[in-house]
């Protein structure tokens, strides 16, 4: 299994190389990966849509989103949704839900 590091660059990776760009406001995405091999990683959004990954806190993160790693690698591979994650209390988001939803490709 990929460890929660790998996934998010992986995933990060996709999200830049998609077909369709936008130009966002520039976001700060704090993600706590919960369990073992866990850990803090920073998604910063340019103003030209593209993502960066960084390891540890955001002093003001836009929204932070706390998942297991068994739940992020479910996400990832399209075993679970990121709708089905957040009903169910296995996503947590706190701060600006909205720009989640923008940035779904991120989760998967």
């Amino acid at each position: 299994m990929e460890s929660a590091e790998q996934l998010l660059q992986e995933l990060v990776q996709r999200f830049n190389g998609r077909q369709v760009s936008f130009a966002v406001e520039p976001a700060c995405l704090q993600i706590r990966v919960l369990g073992e091999g866990g850990g803090s990683w920073v998604v910063q959004l340019g103003q030209d849509g593209r993502a960066s990954l960084s390891t540890g806190e955001a002093e003001r993160p836009d929204v932070t989103v706390e998942v297991s790693a068994e739940d992020l690698h479910a996400l990832a591979s399209g075993r679970l949704s990121a709708g089905t994650a957040f009903l169910s209390g296995r996503l947590r988001v706190a701060g600006n839900l909205g720009l989640l939803l923008r940035l779904r490709p991120l989760l998967g």
